[in-house]
């Protein structure tokens, strides 16, 4: 994913395609739950970025 299109979708300038979802949940499997439904799951390890970042 390019920087470009990473900084406009945080910025709210579009909506996030399957294909941006599945590049992030890749890089970042520890927030692929919450990534697709908005929900964490501690226990099974798939947490938030603030979750992560508080604990």
């Amino acid at each position: 994913m390019k920087y470009t299109r990473l900084r406009n979708l945080m910025s709210g300038q579009g909506q996030p395609r399957l294909e941006d979802i599945t590049a992030l949940a890749t890089a970042y499997p520890e927030y692929a739950y919450w990534l697709v439904y908005g929900e964490e799951l501690p226990e099974s390890g798939q947490v938030s970025p603030l979750s992560k970042h508080t604990n």
